[in-house]
């Protein structure tokens, strides 16, 4: 039996004003699923461990065998300086060029940077959006935070030298070396 009599015979057979509106129902339900304007939920799982399949606490040494990078003042210390990638992960998130950089406490990895140039910086924040959900709080004009237990994103919108820039950090890692606590925001916007 021919498929399109077979179907023709099915449609018939059901109250066409059932299968219009369940149809209509669907094809709804499947637009608001697909939409990048549905709401999405904070979701930062996928930066628990690392980040571009660098580990929070790995050694200068151990990814400097894999990465190539060179040393700079931004994201460092006085004691630790900080680290540009080169070449070794993508230099660029979704479609925008970004400038990557490892900052290190006790010779482990605590935080990275993610620098892009003005002209990017909402795309960037978008790329975020879609990433991890909507920003937890927004302590200032200048800043954003997406943040639960485990991890943290902070956005500023405008860095010395121009553009933007997102720093990640593991909580626990974070505190764990340098021995300050990173601020709580997902609380404070739990409990207003």
């Amino acid at each position: 039996m021919n498929v399109y009599r077979w179907l023709w015979r099915c449609i018939v057979a059901v109250d066409i004003r059932n299968a219009i509106l369940c149809c209509a129902a669907c094809c709804c339900l499947l637009m608001v699923s697909c939409s990048d304007n549905a709401p999405r939920a904070l979701n930062l799982s996928s930066i628990y461990s690392g980040y571009l399949g660098i580990k929070w606490g790995d050694r200068i040494s151990d990814l400097a065998a894999r990465l190539r990078l060179e040393r700079t003042d931004f994201g460092g210390t006085d004691r630790e300086p900080g680290y540009e990638v080169l070449q070794g992960i993508p230099q660029q998130i979704g479609i925008v060029p970004v400038n990557i950089y490892l900052q290190f406490a006790n010779n482990k990895l605590n935080a990275i940077h993610i620098r892009a140039q003005g002209n990017y910086r909402e795309s960037l924040k978008q790329v975020f959006e879609i990433l991890y959900g909507p920003p937890t709080a927004i302590p200032s004009r200048n800043t954003a935070v997406w943040q639960d237990a485990v991890a943290t994103i902070v956005y500023q919108r405008e860095v010395r030298g121009g553009g933007c820039l997102f720093s990640i950090v593991n909580n626990s890692n974070y505190s764990e070396l340098t021995g300050r606590q990173v601020h709580l925001y997902y609380i404070e916007a739990r409990d207003p």
